[in-house]
């Protein structure tokens, strides 16, 4: 065992009785004047007594209780050894002690564990130096020092730990170097180069002008309990990891690296990322503050297997987290989970494959994260600024309950990305955009819009559970070879516009939904749902205009020329004119058209409009309209079968149609 901390010491006895005695003994010693006493043993009669080299010291049979105690500054003669150090013998190093020419130690294979580098004399790049290369298997550091390019290769399981809130700054001046993308490290300018080692643990508080940490070629890393501070001249990574697997990085704070951000466009961020990870495979950050950086709070590229858990992310100058990509597809595995991410000024989560790949599948998990204030520089608006998930060229992520709001842009963003689970977030914008956007569902989230963008091409979306407290939008010129909308409660502030290309031969299901008119609506057609799509299935909705009872709101029409639209089982309540048709072969059962509180309300219930209309049915619908104006209203040609329908109020209005009617 070892102690160098000044004014502790150790001494090992049959018993805590002889050990204080020892102990005092020890002390009135040191006061007594041994001032030139450096090395002291422990002899058999409780006596202290000066031996001239660590040589006997490690060799003397009479030393009770194999304690050794250096207290002055040793020679390089005083210092050598001629074998391992016993396991069983206690070093310690006291105040004003130091030992020259350490190397000459066998450590790692004696009973030294635990160094400190004021055993050494020199610089404190030199003497930390001198500590790691000990051998000792835990280096402390119990006071401030200031180092560069302290380097530790080919070494395992080792500890270095900073004790009574000790410091390692820089001991160069910033602006040495810059980073460039094609010059991402510094050769020999950072705090700490750990190169081809493992099982290597720090604890430590590091202000950086250049590299805190530069990992390369090792495995087990660990920074625990740690405070990384950067400068405002850095333009480096407080945290670079390269070819390196299972790195951790713990309960830590990492901030202040690089200039932040002061403008609003693209290029306005400077350099100095949190923490960058660079072809590494296996990487937790848990639990730690990564605040105030020029670039990315943490950045991952070309790595794999990755778990980003529970950290506070914040205020840095791009995103709060990205995954980059290679073009390799090496890129999988990762679980965002339970992180705090706001004002950062680009998105909160960036997984962007711009390599130019296909995408591929990742399998990403994004959960139980709150985000918000991200996409802003000083009040204005960042090209980017998604809240919980920029997807892009990826495919099999799931999104799963997670808080996001007041976001620049769309709280998850789909470009290109397919296999995507959206599940129980409380969002304000979920946006499909460009590419391929395939088996997407939007399951029970709470959310303001669902955005297609113009010109997206989608396979099959399934909109499921949803609250919509705004609306959908679904620009003409949308492909959508499937679109599920079920049982999902929106309140709209516009209509949704169904006018899907048909070059997908699209299949849509409108099924079990409840449309509120919202109370900001105030389209002048009133109507909730255009539709402009062949083959569209309305089934078992309930249409209603809402809490805003002076206006009057139309709910379906369906456009010119659509074939085979099917509105069954629905409900409409409070409407200018409930369905409204341009189309042909269509069916029109077992619908209510009916007011509220009892009160027949709507006119035109039912209307067929200009145009040919060929094997359309109206059947078995029950329609309590207003009685001064028309249950079903025909202005077309054609033939219509008008069967069963209970017309509780109003009246008839069937044109020139051929119509095979019955009433009930």
């Amino acid at each position: 065992m070892f102690e160098g901390q000044a004014g502790r010491f150790l001494i090992i006895s049959t018993g805590k009785i002889m050990s204080r005695i020892l102990g005092a003994l020890f002390l009135v010693l040191l006061a007594c004047g041994s001032a030139n006493a450096a090395i002291l043993v422990l002899s058999p009669n409780g006596r202290y007594k000066q031996v001239a080299t660590l040589e006997v010291a490690r060799t003397s049979p009479d030393i009770a209780d194999k304690t050794v105690v250096v207290t002055s500054p040793l020679t390089r003669t005083q210092s050598n050894i001629m074998g391992t150090w016993p396991a069983d013998r206690m070093l310690r190093v006291d105040k004003g002690g130091s030992i020259a020419n350490s190397t000459a130690f066998a450590f790692a294979k004696g009973g030294v564990t635990e160094v400190t580098p004021d055993w050494w004399a020199g610089s404190d790049t030199q003497r930390l130096q001198s500590a790691i290369d000990s051998g000792a298997s835990r280096v402390v550091i119990h006071s401030d020092m200031r180092v560069s390019n302290i380097v530790i290769s080919r070494k395992n399981d080792l500890e270095i730990i900073c004790r009574k809130n000790a410091r390692i700054a820089s001991s160069l001046a910033p602006g040495a170097d810059t980073f460039a993308p094609t010059h991402q490290n510094t050769a020999n300018l950072q705090i700490f180069y750990v190169s081809a080692s493992s099982n290597i643990t720090f604890e430590v508080n590091l202000v950086n002008h250049y590299e805190g940490f530069y990992l390369y070629a090792s495995s087990d890393i660990t920074i625990r309990n740690s405070s990384i501070e950067g400068t405002a001249g850095n333009t480096f990574p407080s945290i670079i990891a390269y070819q390196c697997t299972n790195i951790k990085v713990l309960d830590s704070h990492i901030f202040n690296n690089g200039s932040i951000r002061t403008v609003a466009s693209a290029l306005g961020y400077g350099s100095g990322t949190g923490i960058r990870l660079i072809y590494c495979v296996g990487f937790h950050v848990q639990r730690c503050q990564i605040n105030n950086n020029g670039e990315n709070g943490i950045l991952m590229w070309r790595s794999a297997d990755g778990w980003i858990q529970d950290n506070s992310i914040h205020d840095n100058s791009l995103s709060g987290i990205q995954i980059g990509f290679s073009g390799l597809n090496v890129e999988k595995n990762y679980i965002i989970s339970g992180n705090l991410i706001y004002n950062n000024m680009a998105d909160g989560i960036d997984v962007n494959n711009a390599s130019g790949s296909a995408a591929f599948d990742i399998n990403a998990v994004i959960e139980n994260n709150t985000s918000y204030n991200n996409g802003f520089s000083g009040g204005a608006r960042t090209p980017d600024g998604s809240g919980i998930g920029t997807l892009i060229h990826v495919n099999n992520v799931r999104v799963i309950g997670n808080k996001t709001y007041d976001t620049n842009k769309a709280s998850v963003y789909l470009y290109d990305a397919s296999d995507i689970i959206i599940r129980d977030n409380s969002a304000v914008r979920v946006q499909l955009e460009g590419g391929r956007n395939d088996n997407v569902t939007i399951e029970g989230n709470s959310l303001a819009w669902v955005d297609f963008s113009s010109g997206t091409a989608c396979g099959t979306i399934t909109i499921r559970n949803n609250k919509i407290s705004k609306g959908m939008i679904i620009p003409n010129a949308t492909s959508i070879r499937m679109l599920n909308i079920l049982d999902n409660t929106l309140a709209l502030s516009g209509a949704i516009n169904l006018n899907l290309l048909d070059s997908l031969k699209p299949s849509v299901n409108i099924r079990g939904n409840h449309f509120v008119a919202n109370s900001d609506y105030r389209d002048g057609t009133n109507t909730l749902i255009y539709n402009s799509t062949n083959y569209v299935v309305f089934d078992g909705n309930t249409f209603d205009h809402g809490s805003i009872t002076t206006m009057q709101h139309a709910v379906l029409t369906s456009g010119a020329n659509i074939f085979g639209t099917k509105v069954i089982n629905n409900t409409f309540k409070h409407f200018n004119a409930g369905f409204t048709s341009f189309g042909k072969n269509e069916t029109i059962e077992n619908n209510r058209f009916i007011g509220t509180n009892g009160k027949p309300y709507g006119t035109r219930s039912i209307q067929i409009l200009a145009g040919t209309t060929h094997n359309t049915t109206i059947a078995n619908n029950t329609i309590a309209g207003d009685p001064a104006s028309n249950a079903i209203y025909i202005d077309a040609t054609g033939s219509i079968n008008i069967d069963n329908n209970y017309i509780v109020s109003g009246n008839n209005k069937l044109g020139t149609v051929s119509v095979k009617t019955s009433w009930h």
